[in-house]
């Protein structure tokens, strides 16, 4: 849930007291399917654009992509 990215274990256990994590969990707890839902909606969108420009060779669907995807990008992906 939360987005922070601790450096060590002594970073992640003062996140984990300070109250913006805490703050998250509360909300987090009024509505877990709402959150999970929308992280799977996310993950699933992800999964099926990378597999599109994984799949195939030619990468015809990177016209198709908006301009900041990484396979709209020339030379983004390698060509087998």
């Amino acid at each position: 849930m939360c987005q922070k990215q601790c450096r060590d274990e002594n970073g992640f256990k003062c996140h984990l007291s300070s109250e913006g994590h805490k703050r998250q969990m509360e909300i987090f707890g009024q509505n877990p399917e709402r959150i999970v839902e929308g992280w799977v909606g996310t993950l699933l969108q992800l999964v099926s654009t990378t597999s599109l420009c994984l799949l195939s060779p030619a990468r015809p669907v990177a016209a198709a992509l908006p301009a900041q995807h990484s396979c709209a990008q020339p030379g983004a992906l390698p060509v087998p």
